[in-house]
């Protein structure tokens, strides 16, 4: 009875020690998951704080400056081509003027759902942004509300990219901190468990030391000789 019982405490015990051992090494990966899609999310976030800080800076008669151009400066071109595109417009000045005359043109760029941009946009936009002269400090010196917006859109094309990297990456660390769950809730249970077996291998033991105890007195008195009366 008592080697079962030892035996089934040792078990549980081997088995506790490996589910620790489990969790632990899952809970490394997290932090190296958490650690990679925070990687990611500082190459973005700079460059979506410094286009929304150029945006809040430009004023109507920066705007107003941009729509005024009958024939537009090359890069500015290039920048209003590319607003269209996220926007939804078509790619050509006359659209980029309409679009320049919305009273909520700033309000759609602030608000804009940059977690769910059509892949169709970025791929139109991806030419533009690869080209080495759509550089914000080169659009500047064409015009400022230009390059506030040229910031915007190299923004959200970064944005994009380490979205759609750090999405599979959140998604990876959810499962893993619900199974570190799972791993952490079974491993208490084991523990219980164990504890359980250890407190009744305890009493067996205790049980045997008390009747070895008898044993031994009772052979003590069977070993004595008996006494004579004369």
């Amino acid at each position: 009875m008592v080697s079962k019982d030892k035996a089934s405490a040792a078990e549980v015990e081997i088995v506790v020690s490996r589910e620790a051992a489990e969790v632990e090494a899952q809970a490394k990966e997290v932090k190296a998951v958490q650690a990679d899609a925070q990687k990611d999310l500082d190459e973005a976030l700079p460059a979506l704080d410094a286009a929304m800080t150029a945006l809040n800076s430009l004023s109507k008669g920066d705007i107003t400056e941009v729509k005024s151009f009958a024939k537009p400066p090359e890069k500015v071109q290039m920048t209003m081509e590319a607003v269209c595109i996220l926007l939804g417009h078509k790619p050509d000045w006359d659209s980029a003027k309409k679009l320049l005359g919305m009273p909520d043109f700033m309000e759609q760029l602030v608000k804009y759902d940059k977690d769910n941009i059509d892949p169709s946009c970025i791929t139109k936009v991806q030419p533009l942004y690869d080209d080495p002269s759509f550089d914000p400090e080169i659009i500047k010196k064409a015009s400022t509300a230009a390059m506030g917006i040229c910031k915007w859109i190299r923004a959200m094309v970064v944005y994009d990219k380490v979205a759609k990297e750090v999405g599979p990456k959140r998604e990876k660390l959810q499962k893993l901190r619900d199974s570190i769950r799972e791993a952490d809730s079974a491993r208490v249970l084991l523990q219980d468990r164990l504890h359980t077996e250890q407190e009744q291998l305890e009493t067996v033991m205790k049980k045997l030391a008390e009747l070895q105890a008898i044993c031994r007195r009772v052979t003590g008195m069977l070993a004595k000789p008996d006494v004579t009366v004369s």
